[in-house]
């Protein structure tokens, strides 16, 4: 629902329910108490975090790939690059 409301340029509901997302995903990670289950579970939910992040920075939820790449050959990893 976020990333629809992102899309449409709804920003305000789209911070929400990301924000609700992330507080659900907090929840449960709380929840475990071994370390190791706690960074597996995280690692399956980043997704959520940087939807989040993405909303609050203003950066589009789709990313146009480099050039005239199709879209189904440029990975996700590929549409984030870290800093410098």
């Amino acid at each position: 629902m976020g990333r629809a409301a992102h899309g449409l340029g709804r920003l305000p509901e789209a911070l929400r329910y990301f924000e609700i997302s992330v507080e659900m995903v907090e929840a449960e990670r709380r929840k475990l108490t071994d370390p190791d289950l706690r960074t597996s579970y995280f690692s399956t939910k980043e997704n959520y975090y940087g939807h989040y992040i993405d909303a609050l920075d203003g950066s589009p939820t789709s990313p146009s790939p480099p050039g005239d790449m199709p879209l189904a050959h440029w990975k996700p990893a590929e549409r984030v690059k870290p800093g410098p």
